[in-house]
């Protein structure tokens, strides 16, 4: 049985390669033929078990007990054994049937190659080795997650598309829209529009656990800026006056308070709320430079130079806590293309 079209099969016989070891088996029973010439010599036990497609074909074949018989089935044997032509090229028949056989899975960590695994894999309908093509996928998703995404929706590859989801917050925003048109193409713009909804949302949230503002408001809790500033009564770092509303009073008239605040600590905030554009992750906030560079104001203050880069430290820690819990509340609340598959997001 041929899987290709061309019926005419223009290489000639002495134009056929060996693909080698390990498909170059003398006691195999079947030939997989790639459409660029070369021979996989292998067992229809093995692939037939993994691939119902090629089982199929298998079935479909002429006994292999008198191949010359009809002239017409001359071109389908190598001495006894049947050949199958399919329209894959070496290379993927090569990582294809590595997966099949008892041995090293293939060097799946290029996109291109993973892209034609899947491919093959879904066309012959293999239902195995969702857990080989998982770990591939994440491994190349730590540089394209948004990528992987479209990927796994497009082969309902359920936990591997609910982890990339997760991960892009690794990612700028704007590498989501440029994802390959050919991805783009065999997922639902639903799938596609709840990634990027939901790395805005991402944004904005890590953003805004980062506003100075914010933390005046939560003065009361015992990580806020205002527990940090009391550290530091007597300083001479220069200060931000901020207008913060401070709830009714009880006749009824807005009761304003201005909070005196240092800069530098300010300075620090800010410098992470910018950040976060690039880079929406609680990581982050942890690059040492953004920490640097407001020690380094706070170092005019003779009262604060020597305990700045400590308390801070501190602070960076409850920011980080802060910014991973946001982010992992949304990602519970998103709805995912796969929202029964769990994931481990700790």
């Amino acid at each position: 049985m041929r899987v290709s079209t061309d019926q005419s099969d223009t290489s000639s016989q002495t134009s056929i390669r060996s693909a080698g070891p390990p498909f170059d088996d003398t006691n195999a029973d079947v030939i997989i033929r790639s459409c660029d010439g070369f021979d996989f010599r292998v067992l229809k036990d093995i692939i037939g078990k993994a691939s119902h497609a090629f089982n199929e074909m298998f079935t479909a074949q002429p006994a292999s007990s008198m191949p010359f018989v009809a002239t017409n089935y001359r071109e389908d044997f190598v001495g006894s054994v049947p050949i199958v032509r399919v329209t894959e090229d070496r290379r993927t028949l090569d990582l294809l049937l590595r997966l099949f056989y008892p041995m090293d899975s293939p060097d799946l960590s290029e996109l291109a190659s993973i892209r034609m695994v899947l491919h093959a894999l879904d066309k012959y309908m293999v239902d195995s080795y969702a857990e080989t093509m998982h770990s591939a996928l994440i491994d190349v998703a730590k540089n394209v997650p948004g990528t992987v995404y479209l990927i796994a929706c497009r082969y309902s590859l359920q936990k591997t598309a609910n982890t990339a989801a997760w991960m892009t917050v690794e990612n700028p925003f704007h590498c989501l829209l440029h994802a390959p048109p050919a991805d783009l193409a065999h997922v639902s713009g639903a799938d596609y529009q709840r990634l990027l909804l939901y790395h805005d949302r991402c944004t904005r949230a890590a953003q805004y656990r980062a506003q100075p503002l914010r933390w005046i408001h939560l003065h009361c809790d015992p990580g806020a800026v205002h527990s940090l500033l009391a550290r530091f009564p007597k300083c001479t770092c220069s200060r931000s006056r901020a207008w913060v509303w401070d709830g009714w009073s009880g006749a009824g008239h807005p009761n304003d308070a201005v909070s005196d605040d240092i800069v530098w600590v300010f300075f620090f905030l800010e410098a992470c709320s910018d950040a976060l554009k690039s880079r929406v992750h609680w990581e982050t906030v942890m690059d040492d430079s953004l920490l640097d560079m407001s020690v380094k104001r706070a170092s005019a203050c003779p009262r604060c130079r020597n305990k700045a880069k400590k308390e801070l430290v501190v602070f960076r820690k409850i920011l980080v806590r802060e910014i991973k819990t946001a982010l992992v509340k949304l990602f519970l609340s998103m709805p995912l293309p796969f929202p029964d598959v769990k994931i481990d997001i700790a």
